[in-house]
This record gives C-alpha cells, sequence and structure tokens, in this order.
C-alpha cells in the first residue's frame, strides 16, 4: 500500500490527478487488460485514500466523486502518451512503453513526463491544427458573410438614393425618363415611339412615393 501523505497534493491535502499517473500504471500491469471502472477502483485501493476522501464530491451540478474523476483524468492522459492502449471503448491495457517507464520511475511519474512523449506531442499538434483550420473556416465564413452585408447594404443605400431622387424629379424629366425607360425594355408604339401618359405618370409617380 502507498502512504498517500506522500503524494503530490493540493492545500486540502488531497493528491491531485498527476499524483496517480504512476499508481495506475503500476496497478495496470497486474492483469493484462482491465475495465476503466476496474482499474479506477484498483488504483483507489492501491493509494488508501481515507473514506472522507474517496467520499468527497463536487460541489456542482453532477456531483461527481473528486478522487474517480482525478484518477479517470489521469488516466486518458496514459492513453494519449501511448503508455496504455486501449484497444476498444473502456478498455486499458499497458503498453511495451508503459512496462519501461513503470519499471524505471515507480509512482514517480510526473505529467511532465508522459507530455514529453512522442505520442503526447503529436496529439496536441493535431489538436493545434485542428483549431487552427477550424478558426480559419470561422474567419473565411465571417469574412464572406460581412461581404454579402456590406453589399446588400450598399444596394439598400443605392435604392433609397435612387428612389428619393425621382420623387424630387422635375415632372417633365421624369416623363422623358420614363420614355427612353419604356423604349429601352422593348414598350413601343406602332411607329417604335415610345408613350407615356399623364396616368402612367402619376401611377408611377404614387408606387415610387410608396416604395419609398
Amino acid at each position: 500500500m502507498i502512504d498517500y501523505t506522500t503524494l503530490k497534493h493540493q492545500a486540502d491535502g488531497t493528491p491531485t490527478w498527476d499524483a496517480f499517473l504512476g499508481i495506475i500504471l503500476k496497478v495496470a500491469v497486474e492483469r493484462q487488460n482491465w475495465q476503466s471502472s476496474e482499474l479506477i477502483q484498483r488504483t483507489l485501493e492501491e493509494a488508501n485514500l481515507p473514506q472522507s476522501m474517496l467520499q468527497m464530491r463536487y460541489p456542482q451540478k453532477s456531483h461527481d466523486l473528486v478522487m474517480r474523476n482525478r484518477v479517470s483524468f489521469a488516466l486518458s492522459d496514459l492513453a494519449i502518451s501511448g503508455l496504455l492502449d486501449r484497444p476498444k471503448r473502456g478498455l486499458y491495457l499497458p503498453t511495451r512503453r508503459g512496462l519501461e517507464l513503470s519499471k524505471e520511475y515507480g509512482i514517480n511519474i510526473t505529467r511532465t513526463l508522459i507530455h514529453n512523449e512522442p505520442a503526447y506531442k503529436k496529439y496536441k499538434q493535431e489538436k493545434s491544427n485542428q483549431k487552427k483550420n477550424r478558426q480559419k473556416r470561422e474567419n473565411k465564413d465571417l469574412a464572406e458573410s460581412q461581404v454579402k452585408e456590406w453589399f446588400n447594404q450598399q444596394d439598400e443605400k443605392t435604392q433609397d438614393e435612387l428612389l428619393n431622387h425621382l420623387v424630387k424629379m422635375n415632372p417633365y424629366k421624369f416623363e422623358n425618363l420614363m420614355v427612353q425607360l419604356l423604349s429601352v425594355m422593348g414598350y413601343k408604339g406602332d411607329e417604335g415611339q415610345a408613350l407615356v401618359t399623364n396616368q402612367m405618370i402619376m401611377e408611377l409617380m404614387e408606387l415610387l412615393i410608396k416604395t419609398h
């Protein structure tokens, strides 16, 4: 059994999550493979923690057991570092590298030690690349959205300016403009001349005012 008071601990005397790294590997060599719940339980037994610590729970809504949570965190980091293998969900077994470190360092395995393992560095690099790629996609989507919004704003601004100009235009100039517009659009009389009646002008003016 281990004297838990010698383990790395927090101000309240409870072992930190990385204090369980070496204990997990020490226990893992006892069997060929472990279910995660069994390995966590066996690690806590080996740490020889008092019942008061084993029963500590987080004050948050989940109320998870503190010590089990810390062992679980250490378990995950050992797997990421390649010191434990996970052939399938919830199943763990020690790797050759894990056995080597356990034999060399015993329970004195630190987070710095496992985080310097190639497997862990590779994992962190992949996570960093994923984050950068996600940020690039988000920035691109944001940029495209901003450009589209800008053009929409310019369209609305141009429409407002045009309508405002037409509403204030001299009626005779407006009539001439409508003749040219209808002519371009193909609305022409029998002799190829576009005609605009007073009634059409009044209706167009009312429409422009209402739209504006």
